[in-house]
């Protein structure tokens, strides 16, 4: 099992910050919950849908309010 300082180095070397940090969420995921590398990026692809799902489904209720105005 890495440590959390093994994650550190091996990540620091990536020179792209948005796949060092989803990356970094990966392991995470995998040191959390015990997963495999492909499980665990399944796991992080569900989450970051589920967040844009509830963004859009903020937005569209926001609007519908906007729209209705005061009762």
């Amino acid at each position: 099992m890495n440590t959390k300082l093994q994650v550190d180095k091996e990540l620091r070397d990536v020179p792209d910050q948005l796949v060092r940090f989803r990356e970094e969420q990966i392991k995470r995921i995998q040191h959390e919950y015990g997963y495999n590398r492909n499980t665990a990026a399944k796991v992080y692809e569900y989450e970051e849908f589920k967040g844009k799902q509830a963004m859009f489904n903020i937005a569209a209720g926001a609007f519908a309010a906007y729209k209705v105005g005061p009762f």
